[in-house]
């Protein structure tokens, strides 16, 4: 009985569904996909992805995806919001939904050097007004800039909620 037991532990470990192994799925499709796909600088990015957490820098939440490619989420309404997002862990996978802002990149734009701290060039003029960080005018970002590996996605955070329960359930 014993024996059977192990076996059949050892049968759901190798030849079970990859949805049961992983918060995230192998096939979802990785954050430098998404930037190498883009044909045009204003293209419409997905507002739902399924990221991991990683930590909060500033106005925004650090999310990764499998392949370690970053994106910002704005989070702070506005500079006086100063009301730390709960319920995020770190690893933890999310769904994370949200509008894409424009890039944060670590290397200037202009001059091509590497930077510290990134530089952000957001679409809207009113986001850049109230940040705190080093904000500058998207019409000087390019296409190859967009895909550069220095460059980071920034969003607007809408909604977040753990995967974790959504591939149990399948």
């Amino acid at each position: 009985m014993k024996n059977l037991f192990i076996f059949f532990l050892f049968s759901l470990s190798v030849f079970s569904d990859e949805k049961f192994q992983f918060d995230i799925s192998k096939k979802e499709k990785r954050i430098r996909e998404y930037k190498s796909e883009a044909k045009e600088l204003y293209i419409q990015f997905p507002e739902e992805l399924k990221l991991f957490f990683k930590t909060y820098q500033g106005d925004y939440i650090v999310f990764y995806d499998r392949s370690g490619d970053e994106v910002l989420y704005r989070y702070r309404r506005n500079k006086f919001d100063n009301v730390k997002l709960t319920g995020l862990f770190q690893g933890q996978s999310y769904r994370i939904k949200g509008i894409f802002q424009g890039i944060a990149s670590y290397k200037n734009l202009r001059t091509g050097s590497l930077l510290h701290t990134p530089n952000f060039y957001l679409k809207e003029d009113a986001d850049r007004f109230w940040s705190y960080d080093i904000t500058e005018k998207f019409s000087v970002v390019k296409l190859e800039d967009l895909q550069d590996k220095n460059t980071l996605l920034v969003y607007k955070l809408i909604s977040f909620e753990s995967t974790s329960i959504d591939e149990l359930i399948y």
